[in-house]
């Protein structure tokens, strides 16, 4: 008799988290704990037969008091999203529902393999995504750099010290300071979407960047994509690498294509952001006030 009314309760508590979780994003929203954009993002990319999974997940979760419990993957996955959009956001959730610490979400981003390079686990799932939406095919590379701190640290999980100019399998010269980190990025062309897929630690400028554009081309061609064109801002550097894969900047003989490295026949476009190109008339003008055209003949 006792196991029928445990049972029964059981059942009514569960039946209030369902009806919980189907306006948990909504709540976090209405209480500002969670923006529009990211409201919108879980909203589609977790739809209700995702969520009827992590309530799965929570029933299964609801009758054990094991601390060993383990997650399903869309648990981890809605978890890891959510953290990473608003901690404060997952606090309150975690007040609600049955979900892993945030320090056990560290530790799933632990163990991935981040070092300096192209990252194959995210190549691997973005080929698997492939497979399943043939609308992603068309993509764009983006690359840009930004400022680090020049400093040696010691990384106690690989026992060695991090901070040096790190090309991974191209070239590794860990006695000199990096100063800049060199990020790359496939972009959607069909579909609003994007993903970083590599990164590496450099001092400023470098011929280097050249080869790892090809290969960041090489490597997304491989897996079934279509590479339309590469963007990055117009600094000098950028100018350098643009005509060392082809290109012309001469305004008489303009050429912004260049040959795809696995199939000269095909071009790849390079593209200069143009929003960056306007921030340098803008600088320029800024500074010069007035801007001659030289006479043509």
């Amino acid at each position: 008799m006792a196991s029928r009314s445990e049972n029964k309760l059981l059942k009514e508590k569960l039946k209030r988290r369902d009806t919980k979780c189907g306006n948990l994003v909504q709540q976090l929203k209405e209480q500002k704990l969670l923006s529009s954009e990211a409201a919108d993002l879980l909203h589609m990319n977790f739809s209700e037969e995702t969520l009827s999974l992590i309530n799965n997940e929570l029933q299964a979760s609801a009758s054990t008091t094991s601390k060993t419990h383990r997650y399903s993957e869309a648990v981890k996955e809605f978890s890891v999203t959510v953290h990473f959009y608003s901690p404060k956001a997952y606090d309150y959730l975690r007040g609600i529902l049955h979900l892993p610490h945030p320090s056990l979400i560290r530790q799933w981003a632990a163990s991935m393999d981040c070092e300096p390079g192209f990252l194959k686990d995210v190549l691997n799932k973005l080929g698997q995504e492939l497979t399943d939406n043939t609308d992603m095919r068309d993509v764009c590379v983006m690359f840009d750099a930004m400022s680090i701190k020049k400093e040696c640290v010691y990384d106690g999980k690989t026992g060695s010290f991090a901070g040096g100019v790190n090309f991974a399998k191209y070239m590794d010269s860990k006695s000199e300071m990096a100063t800049e980190a060199l990020f790359f990025m496939v972009v959607g062309v069909k579909g609003r979407w994007k993903m970083p897929f590599g990164y590496f630690l450099r001092k400023a400028g470098g011929e280097m960047q050249g080869q790892l554009v090809k290969d960041a081309v090489c490597l997304l061609s491989e897996k079934g994509f279509n590479v339309i064109a590469v963007t990055c801002d117009g600094s000098y550097a950028n100018q350098k690498i643009a005509t060392l894969l082809g290109c012309s900047l001469d305004v008489n003989s303009l050429k912004s294509s260049f040959p795809h490295p696995d199939d000269p026949c095909k071009e790849v476009f390079f593209l200069f952001d143009a929003c960056h190109l306007l921030k340098n008339v803008r600088n320029c003008i800024g500074d010069l006030k007035i801007l001659k055209q030289r006479p043509t003949n």
